[in-house]
């Protein structure tokens, strides 16, 4: 399901858009193949005619989720990150937001896909509202975390660009085999954060996860 949905501004057709999705908060609906993820996102932007560059990075605590499956995902282009002790993603996001970075630059979309919509509305929302009209937001979450007020205020409905539900009749509704998932900037890397070391490949990532100093600091979690 979709709410609030808007086609792009012209200030956002061209410019960076970048998906920031909670894995732990919202994991993949079973039996949904990880690799369509991406591509299915990118289908979806593009339908609203989000045509510029788009990263689409995956979040979380991650032992214990197969490499396997972080594999499939990487290989529809969704770029992985370990959170780092004591961190979240609405963290990070907020960080990344008041970051000097020109990748961070206006004109800049950011879709976050979390369950934690009631921390979103306060704290992202918010900086998105403080920034002005060259920070466009959209946002995604299950729907056990729709807004407990049917009718939100007008300063949030209008500084969201769409809102869509988590499920296979949402964002991920569709997934033909035909989608594809548009070249990124490769500015992001995947990221553990429990070592804070970034690593330009999966397979890079992948290894690390198995190295003994990584499982000595994910034993702390």
């Amino acid at each position: 399901m979709m709410k609030n949905v808007k086609k792009a501004a012209p200030q956002f057709v061209t410019s960076e858009t970048y998906v920031w999705w909670d894995m732990n908060g919202c994991p993949v609906p079973n039996g949904y193949d990880p690799s369509r993820v991406g591509p299915r996102i990118d289908t979806e932007l593009k339908n609203l005619g989000y045509n510029g560059p788009l990263t689409i990075i995956g979040i979380g605590n991650l032992e214990g989720v197969p490499l396997d499956f972080l594999k499939a995902l990487s290989s529809g282009g969704v770029v992985i990150k370990q959170l780092q002790l004591g961190s979240s993603m609405v963290q990070a996001v907020v960080t990344a937001l008041r970051s000097s970075e020109s990748r961070f630059q206006p004109p800049l979309t950011m879709m976050v896909i979390s369950a934690v919509h009631a921390d979103i509305l306060e704290d992202i929302v918010c900086e998105f509202y403080n920034l002005g009209s060259l920070y466009n937001l959209l946002l995604a979450y299950p729907p056990d975390t729709e807004h407990a007020d049917p009718d939100p205020s007008s300063i949030l409905v209008d500084n969201f660009g769409g809102e869509w539900v988590w499920d296979r009749f949402g964002l991920l509704r569709g997934c033909a085999n035909n989608e594809t998932r548009r070249e990124d900037t490769g500015c992001e890397l995947h990221f553990c954060g429990l070592c804070n070391l970034s690593f330009p490949s999966f397979d890079d990532f992948a290894t690390h996860f198995k190295t003994l100093p990584h499982a000595d600091k994910a034993s702390l979690l």
